[in-house]
């Protein structure tokens, strides 16, 4: 009787000729069959190396163990042997455990839909949202609400034809009903009791038949206090903002930081969702909700209400300020289905629309192909936009008359446009950068950041100096989980059981005037997926990058002179860009919180909970009061020293 490891294995299964020679032809069997599964894309067609290194590990995995079955029980009893075989088998059952899962997941009943556009009438959603706007202009100018379509004509296009019929409510709210071949569609605003159905938004057309949004699109009713508009005086109106969080390097600060003595504490709630940050200019405070347009104007010293408006659709960014102006976008993405080529998503109409910064009255507003869902980019007398639909259109401030407009290569959804003097800068799905003069009207480069991955149209680019800072995203390699410790999602990878994506976002510095790459560096792996998309704006502070990657939930700290990053900190953090200020580093985080780091270390200082989550707008500063808006509709204007010390 045998004794020894090694005996065992010589007297039992694998001493048997029979057993060999039919697990020999299982070899030869399944080799075949890898290797054409392999060469179609069938097997591992996602470890580098793609079709041609699965075919290889197949041949090296089979046809070793092959020959060691050929070769007898004494090359099966050493640990390489043993190991070989026992990895050919592992082999198989892991590709036909893929196979396996992939046809169960090919019978399983699909998903209910939820890429249909909202609205099966999109002529009635149209006019709707003008109205919208329409009876705000008319509110501000009569003291109430206006009664028919006709009394709207200054505001908005032609109704299509059907029938409507609108309610009022003196000056607190207003409702419509607009039926047309065999659609109707409903609004309400401000006043509930106006509400009709239980599942309609308000500000938002809800219509019949109907269908469902996507998670990134889903919007709630939010109400605010009735509030009287004060107004503004002229010494109320000076200063400007320019462009996304104040300036290129994407500090969100309208000028320096200043004592505590300058400081204001309040909190303010509007009329709608917020996802934007504010703009500040003079003794004024802008900010415009996403899902139904509700733009106000508020008093920087004390919060209160300046005006309020509706913007014709959802704004989802800052306005820019002029000397007299306030222009904003709007438009929204409602439909999911988004296409790869020219045509524009989303439901109409989209634009931008400037308003009179004093009083709130419309002065001009230009519609667009497809939605600007980006803060315009003001310089000198010209206001630029970016249209999703691939263009950069330029406009002059005063009168809204087109002056150009320049085709872009490709789409670029929520990327605000960066203006480093002459050049306008913007990135491009899926990992482009493109540069253009606005004297000549000419691009001056178009790069491809990487040849796989996507997101640069999500991600504001920065600037210092002559360096441009673009964030992008790419599939994690199974070495970079590694390296991360996702050991679980590694694991996966290799059984191929299904799991949740792992991403990564990279950094990239080029030259601003030629494009020129001049480092990457990578921001961590991360399998964290918020609703809508991933962004990743980076601020620039004392010659060092500061980026938020809501995919790992960290905020990286990145050296603009080398691109080594000098820490990474997970705080969960959300999708706006964050503020750099007196050596510390401002967070809101996707779970209700605000978070202080170190900016040399970035060891955390404090948290403190907020009434709310603060999605893709970061805190913004002026003077000696930062202010933040959350989700649910509100602003929390308080002194910087409060928020450093987590005391807001």
């Amino acid at each position: 009787m045998h004794t020894s490891r090694e005996g065992l294995v010589r007297g039992g299964l694998m001493s048997r000729a029979g057993t060999r020679w039919l697990l020999g032809a299982f070899f030869v069997a399944y080799l075949l069959f890898f290797e054409l599964a392999a060469f179609r894309g069938q097997a591992f067609a996602l470890i580098p190396g793609g079709r041609v290194a699965g075919a290889l590990l197949g041949a090296l995995v089979f046809g070793g163990a092959l020959v060691l079955l050929r070769a007898g029980p004494p090359a099966l009893t050493t640990r390489a042997g043993r190991f070989l075989v026992a990895a050919a088998i592992v082999l198989a059952v892991r590709f036909q455990t893929s196979r396996a899962l992939d046809a169960w997941s090919a019978r399983a009943p699909a998903p209910t839909s939820r890429s249909a556009p909202l609205s099966v009438s999109a002529g009635l959603t149209t006019f709707l949202r003008e109205a919208a706007a329409a009876q705000e202009q008319y509110r501000l100018r009569h003291g109430s609400y206006a009664p028919s379509a006709d009394s709207l004509a200054a505001w908005t296009e032609a109704p299509p034809q059907g029938t409507l019929s609108i309610t009022r409510n003196a000056a607190k709210g207003w409702a419509a009903r607009f039926s047309s071949g065999g659609a109707t569609c409903t609004l309400w605003v401000r006043d509930s009791t106006l509400r009709t159905e239980a599942t309609s938004i308000e500000g938002t057309p809800t219509c019949s038949p109907a269908s469902t949004r996507a998670p990134h699109q889903v919007v709630h009713t939010v109400l605010a206090a009735d509030q009287p508009e004060a107004g503004f005086r002229a010494g109320d109106i000076s200063g400007d903002w320019t462009q996304h969080r104040a300036d290129a390097r994407r500090s969100g600060a309208a000028g320096p930081c200043v004592s505590d003595a300058t400081a204001y504490r309040w909190t303010t709630s509007i009329g709608g969702e917020i996802r934007s940050p504010v703009a500040v200019a003079g003794n004024q405070v802008f900010v415009g909700a996403h899902g139904n347009g509700e733009f106000v104007a508020l008093r920087l010293d004390s919060g209160t209400l300046g005006f309020r408006v509706r913007a014709p659709n959802w704004i989802h960014n800052e306005p820019a300020v002029t000397r007299d102006l306030v222009i904003a976008d709007f438009g929204n993405n409602e439909d999911v289905q988004i296409p790869s080529g020219p045509a524009p998503i989303g439901t109409a109409p989209s634009g931008i629309v400037a308003y009179d910064r004093r009083t709130g009255v419309e002065r001009w507003h230009r519609y667009t192909t497809g939605p600007v869902m980006t803060s315009p980019v003001v310089r000198d007398s010209v206001v630029f936009a970016n249209v999703s639909s691939r263009m950069i259109i330029a406009w002059r401030v005063q009168d809204g008359t087109e002056l150009w407009r320049v085709p872009l290569p490709s789409k670029s959804w929520m990327g605000n446009p960066l203006l480093s003097d002459s050049l306008l800068i913007i990135g491009l799905d899926p990992t482009w950068l493109c540069a253009i003069n606005v004297r000549s009207r000419a691009p001056l480069y178009c790069r491809e950041l990487a040849k796989a991955g996507g997101g640069a149209g999500l991600s504001s680019p920065a600037a210092s100096g002559d360096a441009v800072l673009q964030v992008f995203e790419q599939d994690a390699s199974l070495l970079e989980m590694a390296r991360g410790g996702w050991w679980k999602a590694v694991l996966d990878h290799v059984l191929g059981i299904p799991h949740v994506q792992m991403l990564q976002q990279v950094l990239v510095d080029v030259e601003m005037t030629t494009g020129r790459e001049r480092w990457r560096a990578p921001l961590g792996v991360g399998d964290r997926q918020p609703d809508g998309h991933h962004a990743g704006t980076p601020s620039v502070d004392s010659g060092v990058a500061y980026v938020p990657s809501p995919i790992n939930g960290h905020v990286i700290a990145v050296k603009m002179d080398s691109g080594r990053v000098l820490w990474s900190t997970d705080v969960n953090t959300s999708r706006g860009a964050v503020l750099v200020v007196n050596r510390s580093v401002l967070v809101a985080t996707r779970d209700t919180s605000l978070v202080v780091l170190d900016a040399v270390t970035g060891h955390v200082r404090c948290r403190q909970r907020l009434p709310g989550e603060s999605d893709r707008a970061g805190p913004t500063l002026v003077g000696g009061t930062a202010i933040l808006t959350l989700h649910n509709g509100m602003i929390l204007a308080r002194p910087l020293a409060d928020w450093l010390g987590c005391r807001a």
